[in-house]
């Protein structure tokens, strides 16, 4: 099963199987509300405005439409912190948001939707590439092309660290 090695599958020996997996989908509603309100501020948003895009998501077709698919729930919960961490990275050029990404998109991963980590890290690629696709605020030390392929190329090797306690498993199969 996808996600067997997700951080907040401990939930599962805790709890009887439909309360934990209930909780487990009401818990990753609220993740992506909240994560999508910390992107769209970040993106210079007001605070109505990213409420009102976080409702919008919370709410919206695709993610009432996936609720039982627990791996594609799970991992598209996490788009909108991987996003707001590499916005940050893309911004400031820091290391700690590189980290963050890259632990961002460990846990999407091990959340089991292969396929949601996939293009994450393409919207990370492109947003390395062509920052301004974004409206990031602009800064003047904002790190060049080469800083911020840099810390993409760190976002992949902390991803890959993390993830390779499930991707080893897979690949002797």
């Amino acid at each position: 099963q996808p996600g067997v090695l997700y951080p907040f599958s401990l939930l599962y020996l805790f709890l009887p199987l439909d309360l934990a997996f209930n909780w487990t989908i009401i818990f990753h509603f609220f993740l992506a509300a909240v994560f999508t309100y910390m992107l769209m501020r970040e993106l210079g948003a007001s605070t109505q405005g990213a409420l009102a895009t976080a409702f919008a998501f919370l709410f919206s077709g695709y993610l009432i439409s996936v609720h039982n698919v627990l791996n594609t729930l799970i991992s598209v919960s996490w788009y909108p912190l991987v996003m707001w961490c590499g916005c940050r990275m893309v911004r400031t050029g820091l290391l700690r948001w590189a980290i963050a990404s890259g632990v961002s998109l460990g846990c999407m991963f091990l959340g089991g939707g292969l396929e949601i980590v996939l293009l994450t890290f393409a919207s990370l690629l492109l947003l390395c590439l062509y920052p301004k696709v974004l409206p990031i605020k602009d800064e003047e030390g904002r790190p060049n092309l080469r800083r911020r392929l840099i810390s993409l190329s760190t976002v992949l090797v902390i991803f890959l660290g993390l993830s390779m306690v499930q991707i080893l498993p897979f690949l002797e199969l």
